[in-house]
């Protein structure tokens, strides 16, 4: 899907995780779903350090 870097995982926009959903059916959608959110804590990790 072209998502290269943490950042553009953090600003992925809803229908963009329901095509992975799709495309990625043996990986849980809650799991999907919680990829933004473990993307922007990466980067605020990295930020504060």
């Amino acid at each position: 899907m072209g998502i290269r870097t943490f950042h553009q995982l953090s600003e992925l926009a809803r229908k963009d995780l329901k095509k992975m959903m799709v495309q990625f059916e043996d990986i849980e959608d809650k799991l999907i779903e919680s990829w933004p959110m473990q993307a922007t804590a990466i980067l605020n990790s990295k930020t504060s350090n």
